[in-house]
């Protein structure tokens, strides 16, 4: 999977327990995701999430998902760390 990120918070998470899926959370900005021969260019303002196969399935390696695993709060926090505000 690669992601082109601009001014964008994120959130990525590689899975070896589920044969190295990859979850994907576009939590603010613009991201271009690239997987397998699946492309997307994800606006969000409010976590916009996608599972990454490893392997696609039926041909597919993209899949909507919801958010897990991060919060606003931490989004927040590492915001300010480089003087930046979330969106």
């Amino acid at each position: 999977m690669t992601a082109g990120i601009r001014g964008t918070g994120v959130y990525a998470e590689v899975l070896p327990e589920q044969d190295f899926r990859s979850y994907f959370c576009n939590c603010y900005g613009t991201v271009d995701i690239a997987a397998g021969g699946d492309r997307t260019v994800s606006e969000s303002t409010y976590h916009q999430s996608f599972w990454a196969e490893a392997s696609p399935r039926k041909g597919q390696s993209l899949f909507p998902a919801q958010a897990i695993n991060h919060t606003d709060e931490e989004m927040e926090m590492l915001a300010a760390l480089v003087r930046q505000r979330t969106a």
